[in-house]
């Protein structure tokens, strides 16, 4: 007995129960050779005698261990199918159920034991019972069906998509017994498609009318017209292309001749697509819009636009691409597949994960998932925790591919046990549901952007519906931004708002026209805001239609161009003020360019120069200058043009047309195109020759009064010592003759005598005056900061005024940097006047101070008899009096002294008087003197 395994050893066996072994079959272990242990089958039977008594027991042994592997595999295949999230469901040939997984019971809502026995047509809606048939008729005959879509109806009647995989279940002769049906619900996937569909329709429609780029091009396919706007859709310019043929740049010619026929039989061609070849070589796909049109002569032309649709190409690419590879993912198994022992330990891979991840069963298995999972599984894994519930279903993860590409999935997973319940690892299936979530993402960025545009139009646009009524049901939320109205407002009453003008006579025509279907060029409409303002929108309408292609309203885009015309208006009255302008004054406005090259001139340079404009234009502006002149300014310019600087009264010398010098002064600005650069300059030329002239006769006198101001030095000089001297001995012998004969003078004699005295002196002051004056200007002392208090104080005390005459200071004077002696001049003049023609028994002097902006202003003011207004400018020139100069003794000198010394500093000096009642003198220091 030792080929049993101590655990199947039994006692011996008595002969009651010997007897019983007859046919007896059981499982048990047996042991090898070299000491493993296996299971086996044993059939036992009781050998008897003659008389029917046991004598033996014959025992057969079988070896099952393949059996037993095989229902370990059979156990471990109904776990996956149990596991899987779709839905596997076996049926009978007639389309019975007899099989029905957790999968299924997810998917479709009923339980196993309400469909089991029940014909597969309760899980297809009404219209599409019939197809169950047809597809069982098919797999009856052999056929298979992989990825076949279709619709499907859950036990609470709801309708959503599936993608089916038929297959039939033979016996082992081959012959057919069943059909299995694996369900995987795909409606989100389906509705990320249509919702994309949907989108993108909407978003071409409402953009539909907005052009690209305008052509025309005539019967011998010669393009005639393009707009500036190719620049932005290729490398070509605009004068590149016209007066070429258009077969030039198209890739297939073909495509051409295909349009040609198009157009022909409608009339028209929407959104064409063609292939043009750009200056680079490039392949641009378009998109053309056109019409055709008839000329007189029986020609034809074309007159259309133009889109890049490249983007949109990509983006299809793109989409189909990403489509074909999910269709390949769900063939055959819809779901990757595997199996882990309780160390995380892959033991099983099939070959969707294998196509999904890259890594084939060899590489994978016996290697721990993390190899490919990702967050949230790598820092923890659900299968795994007693905190996450099981089964895990429609768990979003992330995984990384063989090749380095992350994806998102949708797993399922539960824990695998043995027969005896033990927990021996995991299944997981998961989905890859990458491709949904960008098409989610693609519809939720073109679904906001739609939303944006319509919402958020910039200030001056408005989107609009209309019914096939004429009645607005949406206008986007900036119509209150343009015009003041809430949506309400303008939905309820925009036809009120309509301006009674011509430009609104044919806005009902255009849109009834619109409503009718045909397609109606942008138009201007007048329209009042809300504050009573007029605007003007430029109007872009184009027809909707439903899928029937039943006009069912139109959508609209306004255009608030009230402002542009305006700044068109101003800038249509600039140009005519600018040219105005540049005829009325007497310079000369040029332009050049980056060449030194006259580009422009205005017709004034034809007075200036000579030259019509015309014979101007082309040339450079060192061309009419003398070569020495021009060499120099060549050189200055290049300095001043390399650092794209201003210039201004650069003075140069050009030679009429009739060889005469004329003398100018320039002065000009750089002109730099949006990123800087330079293109040239715009300035103006001012004829100065005259000014010259005038400088140079200014300089020849300032000669001559070099010379008049040198002799009026001599004579200052003549007059100090030769005048003086004299005059002195004339006043010291009057004095002595006056003293030594005063008795032998009568009274007329003496007063001869003291009115000889009297007019001697008046003589010296005379001449002092006049010395002082000259020296104002031509002797200059050093400049210092004089404190004004103190110099009215000191000549206050030097003057020594009368007891009947008052002098006052009312406020603080300020400290001013100047000539200590011309400031002293100053104050001893207007006070020593004001003593002197005082002619009130109580005489008052006021001295005082205000601050201005950029000066002082000082008064010396007084009681006394006051100045006529007719003498206002008299008394400040040299030698003038008001009085006889016997009767108050006055040289004529001292305000036209202090006047020059004032002016001298950039002051001013003024009277301000009223006969009777006292004059106030004014004048100004500069703070900056």
């Amino acid at each position: 007995m030792g080929i049993f395994s101590p655990s199947s050893l039994r006692k011996p066996l008595g002969i009651d129960e010997i007897k019983k072994l007859k046919g007896l079959v059981h499982e048990s272990f047996n042991v090898r050779k070299d000491g493993s242990i296996f299971p086996v089958r044993i059939m036992s039977d009781v050998v008897k005698d003659e008389n029917g008594n046991p004598i033996a027991v014959v025992t057969t042994c079988e070896d099952i261990t393949e059996r037993k592997k095989a229902e370990e595999e059979v156990k471990r295949l109904a776990a996956i199918v149990e596991s899987s999230e779709d839905a596997i469901i076996g049926k009978t040939l007639e389309g019975i159920i007899i099989s029905w997984n957790k999968g299924a019971e997810k998917i479709y809502g009923y339980k196993p034991e309400e469909v089991k026995g029940v014909s597969a047509k309760i899980l297809a809606p009404p219209e599409k019972k019939n197809e169950i048939e047809l597809i069982i008729k098919k797999v009856k005959k052999g056929a298979n069906f992989e990825n076949f879509e279709t619709i499907r109806q859950k036990k609470n009647g709801e309708k959503f998509y599936v993608s089916l995989t038929v297959s039939s279940i033979k016996d082992a002769t081959g012959r057919i017994i069943g059909i299995s049906t694996i369900a995987r619900d795909i409606t989100d996937k389906k509705m990320a498609e249509f919702a994309i569909q949907e989108s993108e329709r909407k978003f071409r429609r409402i953009f539909e009318n907005i052009q690209d780029v305008y052509f025309e091009i005539d019967y011998n396919g010669i393009i005639r017209e393009l707009s500036p706007s190719i620049n932005q859709m290729s490398h070509y310019k605009r004068e590149d292309l016209i007066g070429k043929s258009i077969d030039e740049i198209y890739v297939d010619p073909s495509q051409r001749l295909q349009l040609l026929r198009v157009i022909r039989k409608n009339g028209r061609v929407n959104d064409f697509e063609i292939e043009l070849e750009d200056k680079d070589g490039s392949f641009v796909p378009c998109s053309i819009t056109a019409i055709i049109v008839s000329e007189d002569d029986g020609t034809f032309r074309l007159i259309g636009s133009m889109r890049n649709i490249t983007e949109r190409k990509k983006s299809e690419e793109e989409i189909r691409q990403a489509k074909e590879h999910a269709e390949l993912l769900y063939r055959v198994v819809p779901s990757p597949i595997f199996t882990v022992d309780e160390n995380h330990i892959i033991t099983s891979w099939n070959n969707k994960a294998e196509e999904l991840t890259g890594y084939t069963a060899d590489e994978i298995i016996g290697k721990k998932c993390t190899v490919f999972a990702e967050e949230p599984c790598n820092d923890m894994c659900g299968l795994f925790s007693k905190d996450v519930p099981k089964p895990i279903v429609c768990k979003e993860c992330s995984i990384r591919t063989k090749d380095g590409r992350k994806r998102i999935i949708s797993k399922n997973a539960d824990i695998l046990k043995d027969i005896d319940g033990n927990f021996i690892g995991g299944i997981e299936s998961f989905e890859d549901i990458t491709e949904r979530k960008i098409a989610e993402e693609k519809l939720r960025k073109s679904e906001e952007k739609y939303r944006h545009l319509v919402e958020n139009l910039e200030k001056e646009y408005f989107f609009y519906e209309h019914d096939k009524n004429r009645k607005i049901n949406y206008v986007s939320p900036s119509i209150k931004n343009i015009l003041g109205y809430t949506q309400e407002e303008f939905m309820e009453h925009h036809l009120e708002y309509l301006v009674d003008s011509e430009v609104n006579e044919r806005v009902s025509n255009f849109t009834n026209l619109c409503l009718q279907g045909k397609q109606q060029p942008t138009y201007k409409a007048e329209i009042y805001d809300k504050k009573g303002n007029i605007h003007i929108l430029e109007i872009s309408e184009y027809p909707v239609f439903d899928e029937n292609g039943k006009i069912i309203g139109l959508q609209g885009i306004g255009h608030d161009i009230t402002e542009r015309i305006k700044a068109e208006n101003k800038l249509k009255q600039s140009e005519k003020r600018f040219k105005d302008i540049s005829l009325s004054i007497g310079d000369w406005i040029w332009e050049i360019d980056n060449n030194v090259t006259y580009t422009f001139c205005s017709e004034k340079v034809e007075n200036i120069l000579g030259y019509k404009s015309e014979e101007v234009v082309g040339r450079s502006p060192f061309s009419f200058m003398p070569s020495e002149i021009a060499q120099k300014l060549k050189k200055e310019f290049s300095e001043i043009a390399k650092n794209k600087e201003t210039f201004y009264d650069m003075e140069h010398v050009n030679i009429r047309k009739d060889g005469q010098k004329v003398y100018l002064s320039a002065s000009g600005v750089p002109i730099l195109d949006e990123k800087g650069n330079l293109l040239g300059y715009r300035g103006v030329d001012k004829d100065i020759t005259e000014k010259k002239k005038a400088e140079e006769l200014k300089n020849q006198l300032l000669k001559k009064l070099e010379v008049a101001n040198k002799e009026l030095k001599d004579f200052a000089y003549i007059v100090s010592h030769d005048l003086k001297a004299p005059l002195r001995a004339i006043s010291t012998l009057a004095g002595w003759i006056s003293q030594d004969y005063a008795d032998k003078f009568d009274e007329d004699g003496k007063e001869q005598m003291s009115l000889l005295i009297s007019r001697v002196n008046r003589m010296h002051k005379l001449i002092e005056g006049v010395l002082q004056y000259s020296r104002v200007g031509r002797i200059v002392e050093e400049k210092v900061k004089v404190d004004l208090n103190e110099v009215a104080s000191e000549v206050i005390d030097i003057l020594a005024p009368p007891e009947n005459i008052k002098i006052t200071i009312e406020n603080k004077l300020p400290t001013v940097v100047f000539e200590p002696t011309r400031i002293h001049q100053v104050f001893q003049n207007l006070i020593s006047n004001a003593i002197k023609y005082m002619d009130k028994p109580e005489g008052l002097i006021k001295i005082g101070c205000s601050e201005e902006k950029d000066v002082w202003k000082l008064y010396v003011a007084d009681n006394g008899p006051g100045i006529d207004q007719k003498h206002f400018e008299k008394i400040f020139q040299i030698f003038q009096t008001l009085h006889a100069r016997d009767e108050i003794d006055s040289t004529g000198v001292g305000l036209t002294t202090v006047k020059k010394i004032i002016e001298m500093y950039g002051g001013k000096i003024w009277v301000e008087s009223e006969l009777g009642k006292g004059s106030t003198f004014f004048f100004t220091i500069p703070k900056k003197a």
